[in-house]
């Protein structure tokens, strides 16, 4: 401990007492202080017993011991899980058994979590798991401790800074893979074609995806009332579960968030699609009498909203040629109006991102049209350029 001699403006004369300690965080010294009125014996006794107590804080991670790190994400889970969709839901429960095999196979107190602890088990993890599911894994470690700081369990959880995930450089084949999450106009004609000739129905859902770019919940959860047929446009404002039965109305949730509630207009083929489904759905209960009753457009024939599961097998039935899912379609949505020099913010609203990141991730690929416009471009300069 040493002092300082302080004089204000006002030639008011105090004395600050100091401590180093090293930060169990960060590793880095730093230090506390307080200050007296007098430089007696008894206020240094004093001062050597507050800086204790400062020190002693600062570095301890308060956690109860009888807290086991489980037990609290079990509790942080539940206590939202009136708040949270049932898929979102869960996904927590499901990263939470890989979070328990990964930091220890037997519980491990909140005591026992450091920086450590938590480093080695993210760095042996990522051998052999992606960067994308460990950070998420990560991101409910923190979640849980958050609600662990706010219940008063654990006083500081700032050992979680100095957390670093590995994250890999991407090979050439990582690169052409994330590029062709999306088809070509020919590839599209092609793979609706071969669609038709194993499902129809399918293949129309699939076509009416890659002309809405909606995402798949969104679509099987259309309504006849979320439907103008005069302005041919769709109200967007639900989104079904992929898990329970959809025959469930409870199912029935709201859209992954606020920016995904909107309007899409339907061009002349999106239209007679959705009229096609609407007017077989009433033929169907006209002639069948064990049709499920509900106002969704885009059923099975026994009336129920088609599944993301049943309509992927369906897909994958084609042997396509590059891999593709229902999400495939939407992609190709926003790829075939970057294409068309549509502005990004027009793409963001009319799909439902808040991000513009997310959708640039999808379309930052450059397709054969675009790359013909940037050697007419380029020919053009050269020739308003040129002496010659």
């Amino acid at each position: 401990m040493w002092m300082e001699t302080v004089t204000y403006k006002s030639g008011q004369v105090k004395y600050k007492f100091f401590e180093r300690y090293k930060c169990p965080y960060t590793g880095k010294l730093k230090r506390v202080s307080v200050t007296y009125s007098t430089k007696s014996k008894q206020a240094q006794k004093n001062a050597l017993y507050e800086l204790q107590k400062k020190i002693e804080l600062a570095t301890s991670t308060g956690a109860s011991s009888n807290k086991v790190f489980m037990d609290v994400m079990t509790e942080y889970i539940e206590s939202g899980k009136a708040f949270r969709k049932y898929s979102t839901h869960y996904g927590l429960v499901s990263m939470q058994k890989a979070i328990r095999k990964m930091l220890l196979e037997e519980d491990i107190a909140l005591s026992k979590l450091n920086t450590a602890t938590v480093q080695l088990a993210f760095d042996e993890f990522q051998k052999t798991r992606s960067y994308v599911y460990a950070k998420a894994l990560l991101g409910l470690i923190r979640q849980t401790l958050r609600y662990a700081h706010r219940m008063g369990y654990i006083s500081d959880i700032r050992f979680l800074d100095n957390i670093q995930l590995h994250k890999p450089s991407m090979s050439v084949a990582q690169v052409k893979k994330n590029r062709s999450k999306f088809l070509t106009k020919a590839e599209l004609k092609e793979l609706l074609s071969k669609l038709n000739d194993i499902n129809p129905p399918v293949s129309l859902i699939c076509e009416f995806q890659t002309l809405t770019g909606l995402r798949f919940g969104e679509l099987v959860a259309l309504r006849i009332q979320d439907y103008d047929n005069k302005n041919k446009v769709i109200d967007v404002n639900g989104t079904l579960s992929s898990r329970g039965s959809l025959a469930n109305s409870a199912m029935r949730l709201s859209p992954k968030n606020a920016y995904s509630i909107r309007k899409v207009s339907l061009d002349a083929r999106a239209d007679r699609i959705i009229n096609h489904f609407i007017l077989a759905n009433k033929a169907r209960i006209l002639w069948k009498s064990n049709v499920a009753k509900n106002d969704y457009i885009f059923v099975t024939d026994g009336g129920l909203p088609y599944d993301i599961h049943f309509v992927n097998k369906i897909i994958k039935r084609t042997h396509f040629h590059k891999p593709v899912s229902t999400h495939t379609f939407r992609h190709t949505h926003i790829s075939l109006l970057a294409e068309a020099n549509v502005p990004l913010k027009a793409i963001m609203e009319r799909v439902g991102h808040n991000d513009p990141r997310t959708t640039l991730a999808i379309y930052t690929h450059v397709t054969d049209e675009m790359q013909k416009e940037v050697s007419s471009a380029i020919n053009s300069i050269g020739n308003a350029i040129s002496n010659k």
